[in-house]
C-alpha cells in the first residue's frame, strides 16, 4: 500500500471518528473531494476550484493529504482551516487523540492577509449536521 493510500485509509477513519457526514465521507472515499464546512452553520458542502487548487498545491508542498476544510471568518480575515493526515504515520495516534479532545493541527489559509497562513493548532466543534465549526 503506498504512503498516500494509506493516508486516504486515515482520513477515512478520522472523518468517521468526527462524526461527519457520512454522504460527504463516502463523496471523498470515491472521489477524493474535499468539502467546506459553512463558517456560519459548519455544515459541510462543495468548495470551490480555487480552493481546490490551492489544497492540491499544498499537498504538494507539505506531502500531507487534506480531508476537510473548515472555513472561518475572523478580525483576521476568512480562514480555510485545511485538517489533513501527515506524511509521518508515528504521528497519526497522537493526532486522532486530539481529534478526540476537540483540537486540530490544520493548515490555516488566510485569504485576506495570506502572509499570516500557517500550520497551527485549532479547538473546534462538531455539529448535529455531521459538520465541523472552528471554536474561539
Amino acid at each position: 500500500m503506498t504512503m498516500q493510500e494509506r493516508q486516504k485509509e486515515e482520513a477515512l477513519k478520522r472523518m468517521n471518528l468526527l462524526g461527519i457526514n457520512p454522504d460527504t465521507v463516502r463523496k471523498f472515499e470515491e472521489t477524493g473531494e474535499v468539502s467546506t464546512c459553512s463558517c456560519l452553520t459548519g455544515e459541510p458542502g462543495p468548495t470551490e476550484d480555487f480552493v481546490k487548487t490551492m489544497i492540491h498545491q499544498l499537498e504538494q508542498r507539505f506531502g500531507f493529504l487534506v480531508y476537510l476544510n473548515v472555513r472561518s471568518d475572523t478580525f483576521v480575515g476568512t480562514i480555510d482551516n485545511l485538517f489533513f493526515v501527515g506524511k509521518y504515520d508515528e504521528e497519526w495516534e497522537m493526532s486522532l487523540v486530539d481529534l478526540q479532545e476537540g483540537y486540530a493541527l490544520v493548515y490555516a489559509n488566510n485569504w485576506s492577509y495570506p502572509e499570516n497562513s500557517e500550520m497551527g493548532s485549532i479547538s473546534f466543534r462538531r455539529t448535529k449536521n455531521g459538520g465541523i465549526l472552528r471554536a474561539y
